[in-house]
């Protein structure tokens, strides 16, 4: 989940590319979704990696001393949950631009 959010992270909202506010980066890709939607999913994706490495660790304690289920299984479905919604709000409008009408890079 974090190398995803560090992929979709430096991508500008389309609409900025369009209007020439932002510059295409060199991948072609750009966020098809409104900045509040990027920056939701962001937020929810890197919270959902570091509940995920918590609960990894929590898993482990959980293996050794035979302690803390409970906690294991809530930061495991909060992690689902908070990936679910990052991937609902980000990793689907992602667009590659292609062909002739790419924009032009902002002076």
């Amino acid at each position: 989940m974090i190398v995803v959010m560090i992929d979709i992270g430096p991508n500008p909202p389309c609409d900025a590319v369009f209007a020439g506010e932002e510059k295409l980066p060199f991948d072609h890709n750009c966020f098809d979704g409104s900045s509040g939607a990027k920056t939701t999913s962001l937020l929810a994706g890197w919270l959902s990696g570091i509940i995920g490495l918590v609960a990894m660790g929590a898993s482990v304690y959980y293996a050794v001393k035979a302690r803390g289920a409970r906690l294991v299984l809530l930061l495991t479905a909060a992690a689902i949950v908070l990936g679910a919604i990052s991937i609902a709000l980000g990793a689907l409008p992602m667009v590659e631009l292609q062909g002739p009408d790419l924009p032009t890079a902002a002076p």
